[in-house]
């Protein structure tokens, strides 16, 4: 797990000297840290506003009775075919003057306007994994409930939401993931104290620093095993909960 020294892996195939200080700099220098800590926090923001978000729209495609359904499932499946530069730019567009929809408030140049670029690139992931879910949950089990006396939020909590778990949980993990290596819309929207990990590695790679975007690279995986032996930990304890 040891590192290229600084300075020591430049045209040669494998570096010629190692070094833990990669390692040592990015849990003990806060300015080192910084991209790691951005990315967690912005990657945390758009990934419970997904959750929020693609919860509801998952329960009003398959469980609404307004029109518009349909016009919904496209539009949440959109992200998918619009490039993340295309995303990008319109959020340049949008938010580099005030507007009702940011409050009255400019977010380009902001922390804020990351969090929202992710939140809109993985939309598609919550809403259809909650929807695969829902569209294989047998309603007679609501229709147990109430007939029982269970409220809707208490059907929700105790019958539903067991059921569906494993797929929220999968959609959120996804999100959670994507998010923090997130490039294309991040390298058009940063500013240096938003920096995430995904921006950071390419400033070291354009210094020849190839043993800290190493560090970071390893890092990153390391997060991302981590967030995926978290949730499927929390979906085998639902399971069994469930059972």
């Amino acid at each position: 797990m040891e590192k290229a020294q600084e300075g020591s892996w430049t045209y040669q195939i494998l570096p010629t000297r190692y070094t833990l200080a990669n390692y040592v700099d990015l849990l003990a220098d806060p300015d080192v840290f910084q991209p790691i800590r951005n990315s967690l926090r912005m990657a945390a923001l758009a990934t419970a506003a997904n959750v929020v978000f693609g919860v509801a729209a998952a329960l009003f495609i398959t469980r609404g009775r307004l029109p518009g359904r349909t016009l919904v499932r496209l539009l949440t499946a959109l992200p998918f075919a619009i490039p993340g530069t295309v995303i990008a730019v319109n959020l340049i567009v949008t938010f580099n003057t005030p507007s009702p929809l940011s409050f009255g408030r400019i977010l380009v140049g902001t922390f804020w306007i990351l969090p929202l670029a992710y939140f809109i690139r993985h939309i598609p992931f919550v809403v259809h994994a909650t929807v695969a879910a829902l569209e294989g949950y047998d309603d007679r089990l609501s229709e147990a409930s109430a007939d029982l006396g269970a409220g809707f939020l208490t059907t929700f909590r105790r019958v539903v939401l067991p059921v569906i778990g494993p797929g929220i949980l999968a959609g959120t993990l996804l999100t959670f993931v994507a998010a923090l290596g997130e490039f294309v819309s991040s390298i058009m929207l940063y500013i240096f104290e938003n920096r995430p990990i995904s921006v950071e590695i390419l400033a070291q790679l354009r210094l020849y620093d190839f043993g800290a975007a190493a560090a970071y690279a390893v890092f990153l995986m390391l997060l991302i095993g981590l967030s995926t032996l978290v949730v499927h930990r929390l979906g085998a304890r639902d399971a069994a909960g469930a059972l």
